[in-house]
């Protein structure tokens, strides 16, 4: 009876787990490489608004201090943003056509 050697068996973290993680962070660092370069086309203002709500998690009073914006303004201007956000990120992603179509 021949065993295999000790040590030799596939193991659930090798390789092919460590890939799939690569390729996972690889993916996210793309993605927040197309949400930068968009955050590109929505203007300053907006480029402020977003940064502050979601990077810097600062509440509608801070950034309507900060921006000297009323607090009660801040929910439109963010929803106007995160569309603009949209139209730029579409725009990003319209799906290429094959060689040789049209």
């Amino acid at each position: 009876m021949h065993r295999p050697a000790a040590g030799r068996t596939a193991r659930a973290d090798g390789p092919e787990l460590e890939e799939s993680a690569v390729d996972e962070t690889i993916e996210r660092l793309d993605e927040a490489l197309l949400v930068h370069d968009a955050l590109a086309g929505v203007g300053e203002s907006c480029r402020e608004v977003l940064d502050r709500f979601f990077a810097r998690d600062e509440s509608y009073r801070t950034i309507g201090a900060a921006l000297d914006i009323p607090a009660g303004t801040i929910a439109s201007r963010i929803s106007r943003c995160l569309e603009k956000l949209r139209g730029e990120l579409e725009g990003r992603n319209r799906p290429s056509t094959p060689s040789g179509e049209r």
